[in-house]
């Protein structure tokens, strides 16, 4: 079954509700974004779901910091936000002796592809297809990231798809990419960093849909 990353989540509040309506990874923003809070807070966010699988986005930073950071949040993964280096995924992931979750875009993403199959030995969560941070995406933007996560899945790289996803857009993806994983954020979203009921239920709906599931 396709998993679920829920991301952006800032309060305690909407952790439970993504957790209890099946979200299978909560993620938090540690870094800079609207969505971030401290690790802090992120350890709140671990205590009202202390059954789910949390990750933080990192992204600048000695392993042993972002270790430090991990720990007091409570995270099980950290997601390495735009970071294609196994030498680096590999410092981090024995600094907090947590798997790590490397997130680039398609300009990475064969090179991510290649280190992330040849890591036999690398704790790893899966590798995370973005688009890019601080421009608007195209139609061919989108087009190439799609493309890049069909690669991905065909070199038997466990593949989260991210990228502005919506509920209109599950039923595409999964017949397209089949990705091992969804990442969605502001797809579930009332404003930023806040959760909408109805859209987190609507987008987990989508992807547990038997329709969907079975056509592919």
């Amino acid at each position: 079954m396709t998993r679920v990353k829920i991301c952006g989540v800032t309060t305690p509040r909407d952790a439970v509700l993504c957790d209890t309506t099946g979200a299978d990874l909560i993620g938090v923003v540690l870094t800079g974004s609207p969505r971030e809070i401290s690790p802090e807070q992120a350890r709140s966010v671990r205590e009202a779901v202390p059954q789910a699988r949390l990750v933080g986005v990192m992204r600048d930073g000695e392993a042993t910091r972002l270790a430090r950071r991990a720990h007091v949040a409570g995270l099980d993964v950290i997601q390495l936000h735009d970071c294609a280096d196994p030498d680096r995924w590999r410092a981090v992931a024995a600094a907090a002796d947590r798997p790590v979750l490397p997130a680039v875009t398609a300009d990475d993403a064969d090179r991510a592809i290649a280190a992330v199959s040849a890591a036999v030995d690398l704790p790893l969560e899966g590798l995370l297809l973005d688009l890019a941070k601080g421009r608007a995406a195209t139609a061919v933007d989108r087009d190439r990231l799609w493309a890049a996560a069909r690669r991905a899945v065909a070199a038997g790289v466990p593949v989260f798809l991210a990228g502005s996803l919506g509920v209109r857009d599950v039923a595409p993806a999964l017949a397209r990419v089949r990705p091992y994983g969804l990442d969605v954020c502001r797809g579930t979203e009332r404003a930023p960093g806040e959760k909408s009921p109805d859209l987190v239920s609507r987008f987990l709906a989508a992807v547990r849909s038997p329709e969907v599931n079975r056509a592919w």
